[in-house]
């Protein structure tokens, strides 16, 4: 969580933008929640959904079937796909989900099952 909300600090620093407004949804909320955690001076509000402030490390074994799956590539992952639907995927999404990186998704499923929440941030968070 941390390197990416560097990453969203080191933007609006090259960007010239001292503070911001943030919306984020699902893993952008996970980033939005860094920032308020690591750099909360950065935020002028800051508004996330699909995903909550509360640690979730170690309790979803879907996940790590997820990077287990990853790790056999996405050929691999779209015939899971395809079994569990009992049909072939239509050839457009077929062809977006080979082009997919299996480790860039790999590392972002890491992310969300080790998301350790920011509860001991809230109740110093002063941005709406």
């Amino acid at each position: 969580m941390k390197l990416k909300s560097d990453d969203v600090v080191a933007i609006l620093d090259d960007l010239g933008i001292d503070k911001a407004h943030y919306i984020g949804y699902s893993l952008g909320g996970t980033t939005g929640y860094g920032v308020a955690k690591h750099a909360p001076e950065r935020f002028n509000s800051i508004i996330i959904g699909g995903m909550h402030p509360y640690g979730s490390a170690g309790t979803n074994a879907s996940v790590d079937e997820r990077i287990e799956g990853l790790k056999k590539g996405m050929e691999s992952v779209v015939a899971s796909m395809e079994a569990a639907s009992g049909r072939q995927l239509p050839p457009e999404l077929r062809a977006a989900m080979l082009d997919n990186d299996p480790k860039a998704l790999i590392a972002s499923a890491i992310e969300l099952r080790d998301f350790g929440g920011i509860e001991d941030v809230l109740p110093s968070m002063t941005m709406p």
